[in-house]
């Protein structure tokens, strides 16, 4: 059965849900496939900013000790005393092989990915995939606080309706595009566009899974792609239920354009100024050789 989503339905008091680091509330999991769960359990231990809370049978990771030098858009000095210390994330361990990180936002998906990268060896933990809500939330929903409190089972197991690309047979097919088009890189190109518009979802799915690819690619991907979902759930939110994966693109392509010819600017700046710097020695060399 699919339980449902905390509906968005317009009101004359709508509250964007939001952390109190400062993300919007979008709930998301990190799969982790363990080989030795005695030797991860024993690396938490070790943390001060997680503790075991044995009531509810989960380890929760704390905005505090070693995690307080994670930056969010409100940092933890400015986290009001009466709320400290923040929950960041809560551990689970659904078999001897698997460790789960249930977070609120999608900034501390990534930040958690990198902290616990740092402190639990890889060889005994091992990061697949992420699952996510692309939704944003109403804080004046009345279930709002149970939906977005942790375990996140409701959101991410025992659903018909989640999202999972076959990244195999996608990896094969742009091998294919690759093999057809070996010497034509703008013909490759396009096919891979039109590809990729053909098997995607022109929407992001209201619950999906992706590869981590952390190891790979770094934590950089991760977060663009975290960020991009972000913007487009925003927009829905706005009212703009149009708004696509498309629409994304184009404004991060713009943004990136505006980034790119603001370098430039600088640069050309620079070269002026040192250019100027250059000319004024030579004129002052020039006078001193007159006067010798």
């Amino acid at each position: 059965m699919n339980l449902p989503l905390i509906s968005n339905a317009n009101t004359e008091k709508r509250l964007l849900a939001a952390t109190r680091t400062g993300e919007f509330s979008q709930p998301i999991r990190l799969y982790y496939r363990i080989s030795k769960q005695k030797t991860v359990l024993g690396a938490l231990k070790k943390l001060r900013c997680v503790y075991y809370e044995k009531p509810l049978k989960r380890w929760r990771w704390m905005y505090e000790y070693e995690a307080k030098k994670i930056r969010f858009d409100i940092p933890y000095q400015k986290v009001p005393k009466e709320h400290r210390p923040l929950i960041l994330g809560d551990f689970f361990f659904p078999s001897e092989t698997e460790m789960v990180i249930d977070l609120r936002s999608f900034q501390r998906a990534t930040e958690a990915i990198v902290f616990f990268d740092r402190r639990i060896n890889r060889r005994v933990a091992t990061l697949e995939r992420v699952r996510l809500v692309n939704q944003l939330f109403d804080g004046n929903q009345p279930d709002t606080i149970e939906q977005l409190t942790p375990p996140y089972d409701h959101f991410f197991e025992h659903r018909d309706d989640i999202y999972i690309p076959d990244i195999a047979k996608m990896e094969a097919d742009m091998d294919a595009i690759t093999a057809q088009y070996p010497d034509d890189w703008e013909q490759r190109s396009e096919a891979f566009t039109a590809y990729l518009e053909a098997n995607t979802p022109q929407k992001s799915p209201l619950i999906e899974e992706l590869p981590a690819n952390f190891y790979e690619d770094g934590i950089e991907s991760l977060a663009i792609a975290l960020a991009m979902r972000t913007m487009e759930a925003k927009a829905h939110w706005d009212g703009d239920e149009s708004f696509t994966k498309m629409d994304v693109m184009d404004q991060f392509a713009a943004w990136m354009a505006d980034e790119l010819e603001d370098e430039l600017e600088d640069e050309l700046m620079e070269l002026g100024n040192e250019a100027s710097a250059e000319s004024t020695v030579d004129v002052a060399s020039e006078a001193v050789s007159e006067e010798e």
